[in-house]
């Protein structure tokens, strides 16, 4: 993923803690630079675009370090700008 994105730039806009939990939403933004290769012999040329997507991580804490931690990325918010997924095929 880091090849097709190479510049990466992650903030995080909003910190939930309580207790042992932190969760964390951010936001991320890159440019479609390098080719992505999406399995067998497909390869997606790079588009030059910048694009933005969101996740959220949310993490264990024990003994002032990450002892688990759980990532979900908006994957089909990136996958319909890099023309993956057209916009109405989600539709059912």
């Amino acid at each position: 993923m880091l090849e097709a994105f190479p510049d990466v730039e992650m903030d995080v806009a909003e910190t939930v803690a309580e207790d042992d939990r932190v969760v964390q939403f951010f936001e991320t933004r890159a440019t479609n630079d390098g080719e992505m290769t999406l399995g067998g012999d497909r390869v997606l040329r790079p588009s030059g675009e910048r694009m933005p997507w969101h996740g959220f991580v949310s993490m264990r804490i024990e003994d002032d370090e990450i002892a688990e931690g759980n990532l979900l990325t908006d994957d089909l918010a990136l996958y319909r700008q890099l023309g993956l997924v057209p916009l109405g095929e989600m539709a059912a």
